[in-house]
Protein backbone atom coordinates (compact mmCIF):
# COMPACT_ATOMS: atom_id res chain seq x y z
CA UNK A 1 0.00 0.00 0.00
CA UNK A 2 1.48 3.54 -0.82
CA UNK A 3 0.46 6.40 1.49
CA UNK A 4 0.55 9.33 -0.51
CA UNK A 5 -0.31 11.57 2.21
CA UNK A 6 0.06 11.98 5.94
CA UNK A 7 -2.44 15.01 6.44
CA UNK A 8 -5.58 15.27 3.95
CA UNK A 9 -7.51 18.31 4.83
CA UNK A 10 -11.32 17.33 5.72
CA UNK A 11 -14.38 19.46 7.31
CA UNK A 12 -15.66 19.32 10.55
CA UNK A 13 -18.87 20.31 12.05
CA UNK A 14 -18.72 21.66 15.74
CA UNK A 15 -21.73 22.11 17.89
CA UNK A 16 -22.20 24.37 20.89
CA UNK A 17 -24.05 22.77 23.54
CA UNK A 18 -27.52 23.33 22.31
CA UNK A 19 -26.55 21.27 19.19
CA UNK A 20 -26.53 24.30 16.64
CA UNK A 21 -24.02 23.18 14.32
CA UNK A 22 -21.61 26.06 14.17
CA UNK A 23 -19.40 26.79 10.39
CA UNK A 24 -17.31 24.07 9.43
CA UNK A 25 -13.81 24.49 10.63
CA UNK A 26 -10.89 22.61 8.47
CA UNK A 27 -8.61 20.54 10.74
CA UNK A 28 -5.89 17.78 10.09
CA UNK A 29 -6.93 14.23 10.98
CA UNK A 30 -5.48 15.21 14.81
CA UNK A 31 -8.07 17.84 15.40
CA UNK A 32 -5.72 20.95 15.21
CA UNK A 33 -7.48 23.83 13.95
CA UNK A 34 -5.89 25.29 10.67
CA UNK A 35 -4.83 28.81 10.53
CA UNK A 36 -2.72 28.39 13.96
CA UNK A 37 0.54 26.53 15.14
CA UNK A 38 0.31 23.54 16.83
CA UNK A 39 2.70 21.31 18.07
CA UNK A 40 2.72 18.67 20.93
CA UNK A 41 5.04 16.91 23.23
CA UNK A 42 4.44 13.35 24.55
CA UNK A 43 6.61 11.81 27.49
CA UNK A 44 8.66 8.47 26.91
CA UNK A 45 10.40 7.98 29.37
CA UNK A 46 12.92 9.51 32.04
CA UNK A 47 13.44 13.08 30.33
CA UNK A 48 12.98 11.49 26.97
CA UNK A 49 10.06 13.19 25.05
CA UNK A 50 8.86 13.30 21.50
CA UNK A 51 7.67 16.05 19.70
CA UNK A 52 5.22 17.05 16.73
CA UNK A 53 3.68 19.64 15.04
CA UNK A 54 1.31 20.55 12.00
CA UNK A 55 4.57 19.50 9.07
CA UNK A 56 3.77 15.69 10.80
CA UNK A 57 7.58 15.30 11.66
CA UNK A 58 9.02 14.19 14.92
CA UNK A 59 12.01 15.02 17.02
CA UNK A 60 13.46 13.34 19.77
CA UNK A 61 14.10 15.70 22.88
CA UNK A 62 15.88 14.72 25.96
CA UNK A 63 18.41 15.99 28.47
CA UNK A 64 22.25 14.97 29.07
CA UNK A 65 22.22 12.12 31.63
CA UNK A 66 23.80 14.43 34.29
CA UNK A 67 20.29 15.74 34.24
CA UNK A 68 18.16 12.30 34.69
CA UNK A 69 18.38 12.09 30.77
CA UNK A 70 19.69 9.51 27.96
CA UNK A 71 21.24 11.89 25.60
CA UNK A 72 18.93 10.30 22.65
CA UNK A 73 17.59 14.23 21.61
CA UNK A 74 17.72 17.82 20.95
CA UNK A 75 17.73 19.86 24.38
CA UNK A 76 14.52 22.00 24.09
CA UNK A 77 16.22 24.98 23.83
CA UNK A 78 18.42 24.12 21.50
CA UNK A 79 15.30 23.31 18.96
CA UNK A 80 14.95 27.13 20.07
CA UNK A 81 18.33 28.40 18.80
CA UNK A 82 17.78 26.02 15.40
CA UNK A 83 14.16 26.92 14.43
CA UNK A 84 15.51 31.05 15.06
CA UNK A 85 18.35 30.55 13.06
CA UNK A 86 16.16 28.44 10.52
CA UNK A 87 13.60 31.43 10.09
CA UNK A 88 16.10 33.64 9.28
CA UNK A 89 17.94 31.28 6.94
CA UNK A 90 14.50 30.55 5.12
CA UNK A 91 14.10 34.83 4.87
CA UNK A 92 17.54 35.09 3.29
CA UNK A 93 17.40 32.14 1.29
CA UNK A 94 14.57 33.28 -0.25
CA UNK A 95 15.76 37.35 -0.47
CA UNK A 96 18.96 35.71 -2.17
CA UNK A 97 17.30 34.01 -4.46
CA UNK A 98 14.97 36.93 -5.55
CA UNK A 99 17.56 39.47 -5.95
CA UNK A 100 19.24 36.66 -8.35
CA UNK A 101 22.47 36.19 -6.09
CA UNK A 102 24.36 33.62 -7.71
CA UNK A 103 25.08 31.37 -4.23
CA UNK A 104 25.56 27.64 -4.39
CA UNK A 105 25.65 26.93 -0.82
CA UNK A 106 24.73 28.77 2.49
CA UNK A 107 25.00 28.29 6.14
CA UNK A 108 24.77 30.21 9.23
CA UNK A 109 26.01 29.41 12.62
CA UNK A 110 24.42 30.51 16.12
CA UNK A 111 26.33 31.14 19.13
CA UNK A 112 23.48 31.92 21.75
CA UNK A 113 24.41 33.39 25.96
CA UNK A 114 21.67 33.13 28.62
CA UNK A 115 21.55 34.47 31.57
CA UNK A 116 22.80 32.90 34.61
CA UNK A 117 19.83 32.66 36.71
CA UNK A 118 16.31 31.40 36.07
CA UNK A 119 14.72 31.12 33.68
CA UNK A 120 17.73 31.43 32.16
CA UNK A 121 16.20 33.27 29.23
CA UNK A 122 18.78 34.00 25.71
CA UNK A 123 20.79 37.44 26.24
CA UNK A 124 22.82 37.31 23.06
CA UNK A 125 22.50 35.70 20.08
CA UNK A 126 25.25 36.01 17.56
CA UNK A 127 24.75 34.94 14.19
CA UNK A 128 27.46 34.04 11.59
CA UNK A 129 25.93 33.63 7.61
CA UNK A 130 28.64 32.03 5.05
CA UNK A 131 27.80 32.25 2.09
CA UNK A 132 29.39 30.52 -1.06
CA UNK A 133 28.58 31.41 -5.05
CA UNK A 134 30.15 33.48 -7.87
CA UNK A 135 30.44 37.27 -7.69
CA UNK A 136 28.45 37.61 -4.06
CA UNK A 137 28.54 41.15 -3.28
CA UNK A 138 28.43 41.88 0.54
CA UNK A 139 25.72 44.55 0.77
CA UNK A 140 23.84 42.24 -1.33
CA UNK A 141 23.49 39.56 1.65
CA UNK A 142 23.56 42.60 4.24
CA UNK A 143 20.43 43.78 2.88
CA UNK A 144 18.65 40.19 2.86
CA UNK A 145 20.09 39.65 6.56
CA UNK A 146 18.93 43.04 7.76
CA UNK A 147 15.49 42.41 6.15
CA UNK A 148 15.14 38.90 7.77
CA UNK A 149 16.10 40.82 11.47
CA UNK A 150 14.13 44.01 11.17
CA UNK A 151 10.99 42.80 9.42
CA UNK A 152 10.37 38.91 7.96
CA UNK A 153 12.07 36.69 11.06
CA UNK A 154 9.26 35.95 13.64
CA UNK A 155 11.78 34.18 15.67
CA UNK A 156 14.45 37.25 15.73
CA UNK A 157 11.15 39.76 16.60
CA UNK A 158 10.45 37.03 19.88
CA UNK A 159 13.98 36.28 21.03
CA UNK A 160 15.39 40.27 20.27
CA UNK A 161 12.83 40.89 23.22
CA UNK A 162 15.18 39.13 25.69
CA UNK A 163 18.66 39.01 23.33
CA UNK A 164 21.05 41.02 21.82
CA UNK A 165 21.18 39.84 17.88
CA UNK A 166 24.18 40.29 16.28
CA UNK A 167 25.97 38.95 13.39
CA UNK A 168 28.69 39.05 11.00
CA UNK A 169 29.27 37.84 7.44
CA UNK A 170 31.20 35.58 5.56
CA UNK A 171 31.37 35.15 1.81
CA UNK A 172 33.46 32.79 0.40
CA UNK A 173 34.21 32.84 -3.65
CA UNK A 174 33.77 29.61 -5.55
CA UNK A 175 36.30 29.82 -8.26
CA UNK A 176 35.08 26.05 -9.27
CA UNK A 177 38.10 24.19 -8.91
CA UNK A 178 36.64 20.39 -8.25
CA UNK A 179 38.26 18.76 -5.09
Amino acid sequence: MIITSIYSARFVARCRLDHTPDKAVETNPVGWKKGKMNAKVIWKENMHLTGTADSGHIVQLDSSEISGGQNLGFRPMEMVAMGVAGCSSMDVISILRKMKVDFNAYEVQVEVSSAKDYPKVFTDMHFKYIVTGHNIQKEDVEKAVNLSETKYCQGIAMISKSAKITHEIEIVEDVGIPC
